[in-house]
């Protein structure tokens, strides 16, 4: 099975949240830190900002050159106003990708 944000155009809806943490509960699941961060936008978009945050940075701890999680926690800070931040994150995320 698949676990990818394609499949979910709505990534609000919950069951989006439930797929993402059964990838990462899938020992066999070759980028657990691809599932990481999807799961953390899709927190961010259901209001969870703080706890996305955090499952992207984990990711992000696991994986520092995944580029596409760099933009989305620069997408994450900016939407909590903390610029600065969010503006090292899109010069990390320029670097990797």
């Amino acid at each position: 099975m698949m676990y990818d944000m394609h499949s979910y155009q709505d990534r609000k809806n919950p069951e989006a949240e439930a797929l993402f943490e059964a990838a990462l509960a899938d020992t066999l699941y070759p980028t657990p830190f691809i599932a990481q961060v999807n799961l953390g936008w899709v927190l961010h978009l259901q209001g969870k900002t703080a706890e996305g945050e955090q499952v992207v940075r984990g990711a992000l701890i696991a994986r520092p050159e995944f580029c596409m999680g760099h933009r989305q926690l620069a997408r994450i800070l900016e939407s909590e106003g903390v610029q600065p931040d969010a503006d090292a994150s899109w010069t990390r995320f320029h670097k990797f990708c």
